[in-house]
């Protein structure tokens, strides 16, 4: 393959990614935790201080804020933030217009991943392999779905695809200059999500574990030291001690968080939570051309935690597309065909993406981020008003202000209690009310789906 036409091909695919990306803007209500994330931002780039939700640092926050600041938006009126989490997107020039500019942010980050990937891949497998690893990594759904929305997701991934870019560029003349934007990498890495400071040496410390190459170790010891004068050079108008308090957060979100898995509840997590994720979330062509693994964690709450292990697995389906081509060419077009139709099938719900492994109800295996975030609430909203539903009996996992996204009056239900008018009700609330013995009055009664997430039952 030509330079020239294969960097037309990687054009054309990533600039179908992004479009695909910003169609969602306005169809998802705002997830859990994007509020606090564009709070955060608009505090730092408002008040230059850094205080809300520590937990993850600061660089996307800022991308995510930039466009709503410069489009108005201000903070004032939502004091304290924390009590007025449901009115930050309200708070802009509009709830629609706020929720697209606020996301768009986060195109930067999905850019950056894509370049990177695709620079790694060429320089490891030659153009061939660089457009095949592209193509797997700009249609896998969940990345779609997580680059369109305001978390540090997206980032992470593209923080780890810099990451591996810079080390192979190591690898092949292990220099001071290299190994010092080794760092610089590395660090924007961790400054984008926290996990980076595990995934990407892990990442490279795989390919030396495979490859063995004998290089000059020692330009390495130029790697954390520029990383930390990076992180501090950033952290510094907040304070240093904003990074420590945000890593000790994570650690104690990661000692206690309760997951839901296969039907069962547990706060101390499943050491094959992540490697059954990514078996349910992956499109079943990338699931045929490898084998997934990831770290051990307890943080076992949705496949965004580990959403940059989809950078060395979309490399590894690139590599072997590569030489399946060689050698059965049909076959290989037959697996593009099949991995494009389905991602274009998922259309428009990315991150709720399920394969056909996990059946017609996936929130049997799995909830919370990996299907139901509140993010149907505008669908939700729009039905009831075409079914002119009075009141509705609810029970939502949301964040949003239901009152401001024109629902009709509500009654919190009772999971022990039957409610026999409209009742709507979002898989996270009805998996983990049935295990706790709640809710049971619903089952056999008949439903339909909104969006990927809610169950809405008609009055019987």
């Amino acid at each position: 393959m030509r330079t020239r036409s294969a960097l037309w091909i990687a054009s054309g695919l990533i600039a179908i990614g992004v479009a695909r990306i910003a169609s969602t803007y306005t169809i998802f209500s705002e997830g859990i935790d994007e509020p606090i994330h564009l709070a955060a931002g608009v505090e730092m780039l408002t008040r230059h201080e850094y205080t809300l939700h520590v937990v993850n640092p600061p660089i996307p926050r800022l991308a995510f804020a930039i466009g709503p600041v410069l489009d108005g938006m201000r903070l004032d009126g939502l004091e304290p933030v924390y009590s007025h989490i449901p009115r930050v997107f309200q708070s802009g020039r509009g709830y629609p217009r706020t929720l697209a500019i606020s996301r768009a942010g986060n195109l930067v980050f999905f850019l950056i991943a894509a370049i990177a990937v695709w620079m790694w891949a060429r320089r490891e497998g030659g153009e061939r392999v660089g457009i095949a690893t592209l193509l797997f990594f700009t249609t896998q759904p969940v990345l779609l779905g997580w680059f369109g929305l305001v978390t540090h997701d997206g980032p992470g991934a593209a923080g780890l695809a810099i990451t591996l870019l810079a080390f192979s560029r190591w690898m092949e003349r292990p220099t001071n200059g290299r190994s010092t934007w080794l760092g610089v990498a590395y660090a924007f890495g961790v400054l984008c999500k926290f996990s980076c400071l595990v995934f990407s040496p892990v990442a490279c410390l795989a390919i030396v574990m495979v490859r063995r190459p004998s290089l000059r170790w020692r330009t390495l010891l130029l790697v954390p030291l520029t990383a930390a004068i990076v992180i501090y050079v950033v952290y510094a108008p907040f304070g240093i001690g904003q990074f420590i308090a945000g890593l000790q957060e994570v650690r104690k979100i990661n000692t206690y968080a309760e997951a839901y898995l296969f039907g069962q509840v547990r706060t101390d997590g499943w050491w094959w939570y992540f490697p059954a994720t990514i078996v349910l979330k992956s499109t079943l062509p990338l699931l045929i051309l490898l084998v997934a693994v990831t770290l051990p964690s307890h943080l076992d709450i949705g496949i965004r935690y580990v959403l940059p292990i989809f950078v060395p697995l979309s490399l590894a389906a690139g590599v072997a597309l590569a030489g399946i081509f060689e050698r059965r060419r049909a076959l290989a077009v037959g697996v593009v065909v099949w991995r494009l139709a389905v991602s274009a099938l998922a259309h428009p719900d990315y991150f709720p993406y399920f394969n056909l492994l996990a059946g017609s109800d996936p929130s049997r295996f799995l909830i919370d981020s990996n299907l139901d975030w509140g993010q149907d609430m505008l669908r939700l909203s729009k039905i009831a008003r075409q079914e002119k539903i009075p009141i509705m009996g609810v029970a939502l996992f949301e964040n949003a202000d239901l009152d401001a996204l024109g629902f009709p009056p509500r009654i919190g239900l009772n999971g022990y209690e039957p409610y026999r008018g409209w009742v709507a009700v979002s898989d996270h609330a009805y998996r983990l009310g049935q295990w706790r013995g709640t809710g049971r009055w619903l089952r056999g009664r008949p439903f339909r789906i909104v969006g990927k997430s809610i169950r809405l039952y008609p009055p019987q």
